[in-house]
């Protein structure tokens, strides 16, 4: 299972890798605040223990990830329920982190949506 850190838009080698645990879709791991990306892990939960390690908040740490088929951005992930920063729900709730975190993934995924 290859985490990567995404730096620039992958390649297609790259992709491939990404998407290996899934096949068609790529799970995202962002850090809001410091805008670092991370793809391919079997579970969000992964990425995120990469991430608390190099030192990024849990509150700024949010999942989702793209379908490679479809362009499409998701933004859901089990690590995303966190009642006690008002979201209760897998998927991003507030409008703010959603803007957030679509922004950091089309930086990568220029084509997505």
């Amino acid at each position: 299972m290859p985490i990567l850190k995404i730096n620039s838009p992958p390649t297609k080698k790259e992709l491939n890798l990404l998407s290996q645990e899934l096949l068609g879709y790529i799970k995202l791991v962002a850090d809001l605040k410091n805008e670092i990306l991370y793809g391919g892990c079997r579970l969000h939960a992964d990425a995120e223990q990469i991430l608390l390690k190099e030192g990024s908040r849990q509150e700024d740490i949010w999942g989702g990830g793209v379908d490679l088929a479809t362009k499409k951005i998701d933004f859901s992930a089990v690590a995303n329920i966190r009642p006690s920063l008002d979201n209760p729900s897998p998927d991003i709730l507030s409008p703010e982190r959603r803007k957030k975190f679509e922004l950091i993934v089309k930086k990568y995924f220029p084509d997505f949506s």
